[in-house]
């Protein structure tokens, strides 16, 4: 039995929404690799940049800068109360600019590890990043109605063969059936051996 050329056209575009549909939800799924990697990556680094830089600071020049301003003002408490607030200018300078100090060039270097580099040209790529997710997104769902429309199609439209014409057909075909499904459990199992 061969197919009718309007089959054939209407599996070829089965096909082809059904690719389109996968091809935008790994592309969603990337995206949105990016999006949950880059804001823990910033996070983990905050952390990292934040904790190192006030233990260097506080090891290294709190004491020794304390003694010295001292010195010049002749009072220790007053040189300690300077120094605690500079520490306090730098952390709320770190954090009100993690955005643009940390995430953003975390999420350059994870659209660069995903292969999504061309997907952030712009000089905010976390928004290019949730803009991208979001048109993937749509595609996805378009695609997927494409495909479930032309799979909706396809079965209402495809003529079925009579219990006779099945039956012979069965019959005709019963050892390559039975062998197709042997081979397939034959592979899992050994695939399972493995």
């Amino acid at each position: 039995m061969t197919t009718s050329i309007p089959e054939s056209e209407l599996l070829g575009k089965l096909y082809a929404e059904a690719k389109d549909c996968a091809a935008y939800q790994i592309k969603y799924a990337r995206l949105e690799g990016v999006s949950k990697l880059s804001a823990l990556l910033s996070a983990f680094i905050l952390t990292i940049v934040g904790v190192n830089l006030i233990t260097c600071l506080t090891i290294f020049l709190t004491f020794q800068l304390a003694f010295f301003l001292a010195s010049v003002w002749g009072s220790l408490s007053l040189a300690i109360l300077t120094i605690i607030g500079v520490y306090a200018l730098l952390a709320t300078l770190l954090y009100y600019n993690r955005r643009s100090w940390i995430q953003q060039p975390v999420t350059r270097m994870m659209l660069r590890a995903f292969n999504l580099n061309d997907e952030a040209l712009s000089t905010n790529p976390i928004e290019e990043v949730e803009h991208q997710k979001d048109y993937a997104l749509y595609k996805y769902q378009q695609h997927r109605d494409k495909c479930a429309a032309t799979f909706n199609d396809a079965l209402t439209n495809a003529p079925r063969p009579t219990l006779i014409e099945t039956i012979v057909l069965l019959a005709r075909h019963s050892t390559a059936i039975y062998n197709g499904i042997k081979l397939g459990f034959d592979f899992i199992k050994q695939r399972r051996e493995r």
